[in-house]
This record gives C-alpha cells, sequence and structure tokens, in this order.
C-alpha cells in the first residue's frame, strides 16, 4: 500500500480558510492528525491567517439584504427625482432646445419631451394619436436622411431591435418613415437611467449596483444567442 502523499502547502491553505470542499477537507483533516509535519505547517498557516482573514472560517453572517426592500428605496428616489421643480424646469428647457429639429408629429406618433440622445439619433416620449398610447420614439437625425449608410445602419438597427424578445431588454413596437423623418417605435419604459440617477443621488449600494449590471449581463446574453452585440452599453442606457 503506497503512503499517502502529504498535501500541497496551497491545499494547506485553503483548508486552513476553511474554501475546501468538504469531501477534500475532510482528507486532508485525516491525514494532518497522522502527519506531524503536515500538522506543523498548518499551525503556521492558520496563525498567519488569523490576523488577516479571521472571518474566513466562520459561517457566514445572515444576509439581511431583500430585494424588494431596495426596489422600493430605488423607486422613492426616482420619484422624489421627478417632484424636484429644478430637475424638471432644466429637463423641459433641454426638451424644447431640442424638439425644435423634428416636426410635432412624425406619423401617427406626436411628441412629447425629448428622454435622450446618442450618435444614431434621439428619444422621444411620443403618444399615437388615434390608440393613445404612450411609447419611445427613436428618430435618426435629420441631417443624416441623406445619407444612405446612416439610413442602412438605422435600418439595422430595427431589424436586430425587433428580433429580441426579452423582459429586460425594451421591446420593438413599430418601424418607418414619415416625411423624410425615419423612426422605431419601442415600448415606453416610465423610470431614470442610472447615468442620471447616479448623478442625482450618488453611488449607488453596491448590493443594488451589483444587481443592476446582473440584470444587465443577462439581457447582453440574451442578445448575443440572438447573434446581435450591442457595443454602446453604459448607465445612460440602462434604465431603471
Amino acid at each position: 500500500m503506497e503512503p499517502q502523499r502529504c498535501p500541497r502547502r496551497e491545499e494547506l491553505a485553503g483548508y486552513a480558510a476553511g474554501t475546501l470542499h468538504s469531501e477534500i477537507a475532510d482528507t486532508i483533516a485525516d491525514h494532518v492528525d497522522s502527519c506531524a509535519q503536515c500538522d506543523d505547517t498548518l499551525a503556521v498557516l492558520e496563525s498567519s491567517q488569523a490576523a488577516v482573514f479571521p472571518h474566513l472560517r466562520q459561517p457566514p453572517p445572515e444576509d439581511s439584504y431583500a430585494v424588494e426592500q431596495q426596489c422600493a428605496r430605488a423607486v422613492a428616489l426616482v420619484e422624489q427625482i421627478g417632484r424636484d421643480p429644478s430637475f424638471s424646469t432644466q429637463q423641459k428647457i433641454d426638451d424644447g432646445a431640442a424638439a425644435a429639429d423634428y416636426p410635432e408629429l412624425i406619423g401617427a406618433y406626436q411628441l412629447l419631451e425629448k428622454l435622450g440622445e446618442g450618435g444614431m439619433g434621439a428619444v422621444y416620449k411620443a403618444v399615437h394619436t388615434k390608440l393613445r398610447k404612450v411609447v419611445a420614439l427613436k428618430l435618426l437625425p435629420q441631417r443624416r436622411t441623406s445619407d444612405p449608410q446612416s439610413i442602412a445602419r438605422f435600418e439595422r438597427e430595427m431589424r436586430a431591435v425587433g428580433a429580441l424578445d426579452h423582459p429586460l431588454i425594451v421591446r420593438a413596437m413599430d418601424a418607418g418613415e414619415a416625411d423624410g423623418v425615419h423612426y422605431l417605435v419601442m415600448e415606453y419604459i416610465d423610470g431614470v437611467d442610472l447615468s442620471r440617477l447616479v448623478r442625482e443621488i450618488g453611488p449607488l449600494p453596491w448590493r443594488q449596483a451589483v444587481e443592476c449590471v446582473l440584470q444587465a449581463a443577462r439581457a447582453l446574453a440574451y442578445a448575443h444567442g440572438q447573434g446581435v452585440v450591442h457595443r454602446d452599453i453604459k448607465p445612460s442606457n440602462l434604465v431603471l
């Protein structure tokens, strides 16, 4: 019968820190009981870790964090931003300046206010004049309407968004062109983007920040599985 090999130093360190699988830890514990050399090494490792990682071998504390409570706080903060007169006034000023770039009526959609703007166009809150349904309307900049490459890229984006159906991704509802303005109709999300939220209230608690990143990662994983690469992930493109 071959003598049992001594655990490697990193294995003993893992045992000392309590990070090994229970079966491996039991095997090492049995070996250490019969091996003076490994017992001495383990004692040195445990003494060196005691000052730095005293919590590693303790049971984890109860996690009192509740997602529902954090979401409630976040919603309350968003509502507070909406009630802030200075915030609302500044938003209306910005909206009015940008809305002049487009006619008030785009096909069957009436523009209400600007929600954001990127390299490939501006997004407006709008309402269907017949159905009275509120939507988000993305418009190709008028300066690009004479550029075939910009139009082709915008139409590719339309098709890409239209192919996605996931609860964490804004859904496309319609697309078209009216009086030279190319538009993409998406569901309207009543919330605030993370960039604006952080500007208004400061950094998010780490648990909430991790949850936001996790949900974005799930959405990206789904999109990637459909052959879509977003290429512009940033806080202003994530809405709470």
